[in-house]
């Protein structure tokens, strides 16, 4: 459990860099690949 807790819970998240818009992602690729 603890490691399912740090893994999903506590992981820094990307927030997008596009003006206006406020999703987050897992990951910086994702956010990437939004943008």
């Amino acid at each position: 459990l603890k490691i399912h807790f740090s893994a999903v819970h506590l992981r820094e998240m990307h927030k997008c860099t596009v003006d206006g818009c406020n999703m987050m992602f897992s990951s910086r690729r994702s956010r990437n690949r939004h943008s």
